[in-house]
Formats: structure tokens, C-alpha cells, sequence
């Protein structure tokens, strides 16, 4: 009797269908992966933002700025030139017949040392309220005072040079320098920059102080700005409250480059109040664009008080020079002096299209309205 060997049968099991909710990409799946794509996007925007950053940290030079108002090819400013009376607004080149007295004389030195550094020479008799660290004298090279007289203001001075005065804003005199040249003069100058002689990569303090020469390179002080556009009683600035013309200040913006093209822009008013020292101007005219325009309401930043929008950078540190920066570091007036020729210019002072400026200047006349 033969046996026969046994047969294996290939039975196929049926597919269970999965319970309704329990296969594929349920709810809990579903919802694993809406997680990973939301935080690979804000991965995603996090390095942009980081990107983009760098890049507006270094726009100073470049003059990229995207204020409403930027110069572009379509929209410069009309020069006065002495080769031609009237030039071709898109001529960049054209020499100009510089006007003001202050700005002549330039000497083509470099910038100097950029490390920190602070100085406590005092004026004898000057309120330490206002700045502590500007030197100067009473008898300037052009324009000289009595013994002891102290003026209203600049606008009753003789002749351009140092003079004492005590404007109606303040409870002292203090020493300033006139500029009666530009613009029917009466001008009391803030700041001026000429030949690279001041460093001006200092501390808080002596931005709030002043520091320089009056004679020379100087920054006459935030303290004393705050308190002549009486920024210490209002946090905005309103014309009907100056009808005698008590703290109310026009601005004037004077800037040339290294190929002789000058450029100047006027403000309204100028503000500066509470204790961040934040900026406000008026409406503006002239030929240098109204750079001031991202800068409205900025604090003011310096290398040991990081003031500015910027998330990463402290502006103040990479321009080498305290300012009311905002997102980059054009403009900047009180950058650090660098000759184009030279190598690392890069933030270095600016009025936005201007770039590595060779003169700049700030001030401010009283206006009295009629």
C-alpha cells in the first residue's frame, strides 16, 4: 500500500480591511507632520532674517537705504558748479564752488584710532549740565568777544568764530561756535567734521557730554540739544507751542565728499527729547535728500549703548561712531573718517548717496515765527 506524501496548500488569508480611523495617515499622523512643517518653516524664516540682517548692517556705504525719497538715477540733486551754471542733475562729478568758510582748508589725513577712548578736560566755567569735554575760546580766529560779553544767541554775533552765549532755553552760558556764512548765518554748529583730527568711536556719556574742539572737529552734546529744543518737558513736538520762537530750531545738514560734490539739506525744526534722546525733524528742502527719514524717533546709540532696531548688531560698534541709527548705518555723520582710497571704509561716515564723506556738519538756527 502506497502512501502519498502530503500536499502543502497555498492559502491566501483574505485582506481585513482596517478599522476606519485606525490605518494609513490617521489624525495622530497627520497631525506629526503639520508639526514638522510648521517648524521647518520658522527655520526657514529665522536664517532669512538672519541673511538679511547682515546684508542692511553693511547699506552705509551703498547709500541702499529704501527711504521714500531715495536719489536714483531719475531723481538727484541739482549741484552749483563752477565750470557750469547749470549742470546736468544726473552729473555726479561736477566740482562745486564751496560756499561756506568752515569747510575749506581740508587736510588729507586718515581717520584716527579707532579704539575707545575718553577724555576729561573741562572748560573752566562751563556748566557741567551741558557738555564737559568741548574746548574752545572766546576769541576765535574770525570774530572775536569782549572780556565776559555773552550774546542771546548766534544770531547777534559780528563774524564767524567761538562765542559765549545763553539762549533763552538755558539756566547758563556756554561756549559755541557761530557760523555766519551759510544761508544768512546765525547758525550755532552741533557737530562738524572736517580732517579726521577727533575720534569719535566714544561712549554714551561723552555723546551726551560733547567732546572735541570747537575750533577743530566736535560734537557740542545731546544734553544741551535736549535742553535748547526743550526735549526734557514734551515727548512730541508741536509749532503752536512756540510761538515766541522759544525752542524752536531749524536744521541745517551740510555734507561734501572726496570728489568735491557738496550738498546741503534743511529741516524745519529739529527735536530732541527724553532721556534716549530721540530725533524728530520737519519738513526738509534742499539738495542732499532727506536721508533723516528712517531715523525719525530713533534713540541715539553708542559703542556702550546699543539704541538701534538692528536684532544682531549693535550699529553704533560696527560704524565706529554713536548716532540715531535705526536698521543700518547710513546715514551717519559721526562714523568713523575714512579716505575711499583707503581699505576698509565700510560703514564709515555718510549721508546715504554720499558716501566715506570727507566734510559734514549739523546746525541750528532759531526761528522765530511771524
Amino acid at each position: 500500500m502506497s502512501t502519498e506524501p502530503p500536499r502543502f496548500e497555498n492559502k491566501v488569508e483574505p485582506i481585513q480591511k482596517a478599522p476606519e480611523g485606525s490605518g494609513g495617515l490617521g489624525k495622530g499622523s497627520s497631525k506629526t507632520v503639520a508639526i514638522i512643517i510648521v517648524i521647518s518653516v520658522v527655520v526657514v524664516v529665522a536664517v532669512v532674517a538672519l541673511v538679511l540682517g547682515l546684508v542692511l548692517s553693511d547699506k552705509g556705504t551703498h547709500g541702499t537705504s529704501n527711504a521714500q525719497d531715495k536719489l536714483d538715477s531719475t531723481n538727484r540733486p541739482t549741484y552749483q558748479s563752477e565750470m557750469s551754471p547749470q549742470p546736468s542733475t544726473s552729473d555726479l562729478q561736477t566740482l562745486v564752488q564751496i560756499t561756506d568758510e568752515e569747510d575749506t582748508g581740508y587736510a588729507s589725513t586718515s581717520s584716527p584710532a579707532n579704539d575707545i577712548t575718553e577724555t576729561t578736560t573741562v572748560t573752566e566755567g562751563m556748566p557741567t549740565s551741558y557738555y564737559t569735554n568741548v574746548s574752545g575760546s572766546a576769541n576765535g580766529s574770525q570774530g572775536t568777544t569782549e572780556q565776559g560779553q555773552v550774546y542771546t544767541d548766534c544770531t547777534e554775533v559780528p563774524a564767524s568764530g567761538v562765542y559765549r552765549i545763553q539762549p533763552m532755553e538755558l539756566t547758563s552760558s556756554i561756549l559755541v561756535y557761530c557760523d555766519m556764512n551759510s544761508n544768512g548765518g546765525g547758525w550755532i554748529v552741533v557737530l562738524r567734521r572736517k580732517d579726521g583730527s577727533t575720534n569719535f568711536n566714544l561712549l554714551m556719556q561723552s555723546y551726551i557730554d560733547g567732546f572735541g574742539d570747537l575750533t577743530g572737529e566736535f560734537w557740542l552734546g545731546l544734553s544741551v540739544l535736549r535742553d535748547l529744543t526743550c526735549g526734557n518737558d514734551a515727548s512730541e513736538w508741536n509749532v503752536n507751542d512756540h510761538a515766541n520762537g522759544e525752542c524752536f530750531w531749524e536744521l541745517r545738514v551740510d555734507v561734501g565728499d572726496w570728489r568735491n560734490n557738496i550738498a546741503n539739506e534743511n529741516y524745519e525744526y529739529i527735536f530732541i527729547y527724553g532721556d534716549a534722546y530721540r530725533l524728530e525733524v520737519g519738513t526738509y528742502s534742499g539738495t542732499a535728500g532727506n536721508e533723516f527719514i528712517n531715523q525719525l524717533n530713533a534713540a541715539f546709540s553708542a559703542n556702550d549703548n546699543d539704541k538701534d532696531s538692528h536684532l544682531l548688531l549693535n550699529l553704533a560698534q560696527v560704524a565706529r561712531g554713536g548716532w540715531w541709527y535705526n536698521l543700518d548705518t547710513s546715514p551717519n555723520l559721526c562714523g568713523y573718517y575714512c579716505e575711499p582710497t583707503s581699505l576698509g571704509c565700510s560703514n564709515s561716515m555718510n549721508w546715504g548717496w554720499l558716501s566715506s564723506l570727507k566734510t559734514a556738519s549739523m546746525k541750528i538756527r532759531r526761528v522765530v515765527p511771524t
